[in-house]
């Protein structure tokens, strides 16, 4: 969930995460038992809790509407995690495992997909390890699936691997970042001063055009309808960077233009992003 001009927007989350907090949930262990019948919250952190866990329960066939679940989650004077359930005396402790998957944090919660697009809207890809010359552009024919390939001015199609061209945006098109960070993150900002890679993706979609500017077209029966929406295109753009010093890091920062985060790639990944394409490799 983010926040726009005072207006929340809703986005999809990181399933894993979601599912991690459930199992927690459901099957976890707590440490110990504090209190059964506790009367001085303080002493736990509950009278001023750090987090609250709302859980709306679907009611059993024939049953009336469950209310909700609430669990209050905070660290006592000791600095361990306590909880309670609303409505209930009993204070449990908990371990910094179990709490792992409790966080408000937005970015533990973002989709970990790095580049949202259809392999069929793609127009072209350019694949720039920088400093090695230009780009070497890829466009693809959706129709039939195939690829024509220039770099720096020269006709590259006969040197490109067709069923490479096909794993690499196969991969692409699931690929994930290892955690996202912010956008204030001093050391991808520092690294990315000097990117060693750059890739770019230029999509054909729909125009988004509100429902008073559609427009609406009537056919010799008589019946209205919409009329086919204009295509236009959109870039995406990204580079990354080593971590350290390059052939010796093991992880990459990157950043990409459809968000303000940074985020952090594995090595696979990373070699993937660098594999040839070229029909002879």
């Amino acid at each position: 969930m983010d926040v726009h001009g005072g207006r929340l927007r809703y986005q999809e989350i990181n399933p894993d995460h979601l599912v991690s907090l459930l199992k927690t949930v459901k099957t976890g262990n707590v440490a110990g038992f504090a209190s059964d019948k506790a009367t001085d919250l303080s002493v736990y952190g509950l009278d001023n809790p750090l987090l609250t866990l709302t859980m709306s329960l679907l009611p059993k066939p024939n049953e009336k509407p469950r209310p909700p679940v609430i669990v209050f989650f905070s660290k006592g004077t000791d600095g361990s995690w306590y909880a309670r359930q609303s409505g209930k005396p009993t204070v449990v402790m908990l371990d910094n495992e179990y709490m792992k998957n409790f966080t408000a944090n937005a970015l533990a919660w973002k989709k970990k997909i790095l580049l949202s697009f259809n392999r069929y809207n793609l127009k072209e890809m350019h694949l720039e390890r920088i400093g090695s010359g230009g780009p070497l552009v890829l466009k693809f024919d959706r129709l039939d699936d195939s690829w024509t390939a220039s770099k720096d001015g020269r006709d590259e199609t006969l040197n490109i691997n067709p069923n490479r061209a096909n794993r690499y945006l196969d991969e692409l098109e699931k690929m994930e970042v290892a955690s996202w960070l912010p956008y204030t993150n001093p050391e991808a900002r520092e690294a990315l001063k000097k990117p060693v890679f750059r890739l770019k993706l230029v999509i054909q979609v729909y125009k988004d055009v509100s429902r008073q500017e559609r427009q609406e077209v009537t056919g010799k029966d008589g019946v209205t309808f919409s009329a086919e929406p204009e295509m236009e295109e959109k870039t995406i753009s990204m580079e990354i960077a080593p971590a350290g010093e390059a052939g010796f890091s093991r992880f990459y920062y990157g950043k990409i233009n459809t968000t303000p985060y940074y985020f952090i790639l594995n090595m696979d990944s990373v070699r993937l992003l660098g594999a040839s394409l070229a029909e002879d490799n």
